[in-house]
């Protein structure tokens, strides 16, 4: 699933989220800013939904 849109202050966002396993990392967050950049990283991907 991906998607790409502007936020009301203007600032551009592009997103995508993929199913299954990595090689690599599961979890992979970048942030990119005109202050700097913003990445999180984990072992593990999946979200629970504890409902």
């Amino acid at each position: 699933m991906a998607f790409t849109g502007k936020l009301i202050s203007g600032a551009l966002v592009t997103s995508h989220f993929r199913g299954g396993l990595s090689r690599a990392t599961n979890f992979h967050l970048e942030i990119n800013g005109s202050r700097g950049d913003l990445l999180l990283t984990s072992p593990v991907g999946a979200w629970v939904d504890s409902s």
